[in-house]
């Protein structure tokens, strides 16, 4: 006899088990899997199993609905780590919209420090769940990621702009943009062809890798295989090493 939620089926008629085979479209991923290895007696028990073990995995690593961190609303630099895939928009009103793992949702921290907005989940179970964070702003003064963040920055207008990405992250910007003040570590990439500006500082290190378009001044230092690929006729400055390459595109 087997228990399945409040319905007690023998094992001939498990299949046929009006609360298991609501658990198993529910599920429906698993469902051609366990209808078939069920057919086999003495493989049933353990798929059973396995398919519980996967289904309450699945759950665990479903995204939370979004919810809203507006009371945040003076920020102008944001911070933000943990893998979240990010927006970052212009915007006239701030808006701070964020969906986690639901494993990760006790963990979340969103603060603001100084003019700072920092997000980030403390002591990540996740494995495989990315969780969203969508940002409104009318000024963007500085962001920061880390953690193997993917950010999209769109629609600013703005003198200088200071960027620091480590950890694998990756940025697009696309913005109106004077000056770039670029620092990247650790394997993370930019993408800036989008956004030319007048001068540029890029620093890159640990194997990153940065497009950029300029056409003032561009001083580049670049250490441990890092690639700098550009745009335009800047004045060049370059300091490289570690099998470092700057090439223009």
């Amino acid at each position: 006899m087997y228990r399945v939620g409040w319905t007690t089926c023998r094992w001939p008629d498990l299949l046929a088990c009006p609360s298991f085979a609501a658990f198993i479209n529910k599920h429906s991923v698993m469902s051609r899997i366990c209808r078939a290895f069920l057919s086999n007696q003495r493989y049933g028990l353990i798929t059973l199993t396995t398919l519980l073990l996967a289904s309450c995995s699945a759950t665990d690593e479903t995204l939370t609905p979004v919810k809203d961190f507006s009371q945040f609303n003076t920020f102008t630099n944001v911070q933000i780590g943990s893998g979240f895939r990010t927006t970052i928009r212009q915007g006239t009103a701030r808006q701070v919209l964020i969906s986690v793992p639901s494993v990760d949702e006790r963990t979340l921290s969103v603060t603001q420090s100084s003019n700072t907005l920092v997000v980030e989940i403390r002591n990540k179970a996740s494995k495989s769940a990315i969780g969203t964070v969508d940002i409104t702003m009318p000024t963007l003064t500085g962001a920061d990621f880390s953690g193997g963040v993917a950010a999209t920055i769109a629609g600013f207008t703005t003198g200088t702009l200071p960027i620091s990405q480590s950890g694998g992250s990756s940025v697009t910007l696309s913005s109106t943009v004077q000056k770039l003040l670029l620092t990247l570590t650790g394997g993370s990439r930019f993408e800036g062809y989008s956004t030319p500006v007048t001068d540029a500082t890029v620093a890159l290190s640990g194997g990153s890798e940065a497009r950029v378009a300029a056409s003032g001044t561009l001083t580049i230092t670049a250490s441990g295989g890092s690639r700098l690929y550009y745009k335009g006729t800047p004045q060049l400055n370059q300091n490289l090493s570690g099998g470092s390459t700057v090439t223009s595109e």
